[in-house]
């Protein structure tokens, strides 16, 4: 029970930086969850408005392949 006035303030001041960290760690685990969740989502089941875009681009010629005629004449 000897303890003097400077230890107890730096205890209390240990345990109210702890308790900030604990509490800002609750929040982010919270808020990545939700994130993780809808990419997960997304991934799974895309929205509707990614579906078109997919199909344009797999119709859409890749400049980097050759065409058959080009391969063929070598």
């Amino acid at each position: 029970m000897g303890r003097d006035v400077e230890s107890m303030i730096r205890d209390l001041t240990d345990n109210s930086v702890n308790m900030v960290r604990q509490e800002q760690m609750e929040q982010k685990k919270d808020a990545a969850r939700e994130m993780v969740e809808e990419r997960l989502l997304n991934l799974l089941l895309p929205p509707a408005g990614d579906k078109q875009d997919d199909f344009e681009e797999k119709a859409a010629p890749n400049p980097h392949e050759k065409s058959s005629e080009e391969t063929s004449f070598r």
